[in-house]
């Protein structure tokens, strides 16, 4: 089946059992306004396979397209630190689980107790709903965890090194007064 608009150019099968549609306003299934989009579909998307050793990662945009997932900060504005960290990790309850539908056992988190923790760590659906973790932002958290972490080790380490050298001036102390109590002695050749 071969459909094509009115554009002023060949558009024709290359091979049996082909569904070819070229519409240069889009195209809509399932949708009568295709808005914007090359292709829209109301209503769920399944693929079944996707390509192989690919290196961009896909991702689902505020408009619901799938994207390239950018962390790029020509998207962003009004960046600062992050404020959360090994507070809110320690919070995460991780949990062993199997999926209702395919019985398949699996690990991760519960969505609805991580957006307890914080609400940007999770996905909502159409209503509102909270449907499942972002993933991908826990990187984040652990990043900001693992930075907290190291300060208060860099912390210790520096009181644990005061500490020392607070020990080694008072042993010096000690040793330079032992040194004086005995040099009298030491010069008679008392023993």
């Amino acid at each position: 089946f071969v459909w094509a608009d009115s554009t002023d150019q060949p558009f024709y099968s290359t091979g049996a059992n082909q569904f070819l549609v070229r519409a240069s306003g889009g195209a809509a299934i399932n949708s009568n306004d295709p808005a914007g989009n090359a292709l829209r579909v109301a209503g769920t998307l399944r693929v079944d396979t996707l390509g192989t050793a690919g290196s961009t990662t896909l991702c689902r945009n505020a408009s619901n397209q799938i994207a390239t997932c950018s962390s790029s900060a020509r998207y962003k504005r009004d960046i600062r630190d992050l404020d959360i960290g090994l507070d809110a990790l320690a919070r995460l309850r991780p949990v062993s689980y199997v999926w209702k539908d395919s019985g398949v056992a699996d690990i991760g988190f519960v969505a609805e107790e991580v957006a307890e923790v914080d609400p940007r760590l999770v996905e909502y659906d159409a209503e509102g709903r909270v449907e499942g973790v972002r993933y991908d932002r826990l990187s984040a958290l652990l990043a900001v965890a693992l930075r907290e972490q190291r300060a208060e080790a860099e912390r210790e380490l520096d009181a644990l090194r005061s500490e020392l050298l607070a020990l080694q001036a008072e042993t010096d102390a000690t040793l330079a007064a032992l040194r004086l109590r005995a040099a009298p002695a030491l010069a008679s050749g008392e023993r």
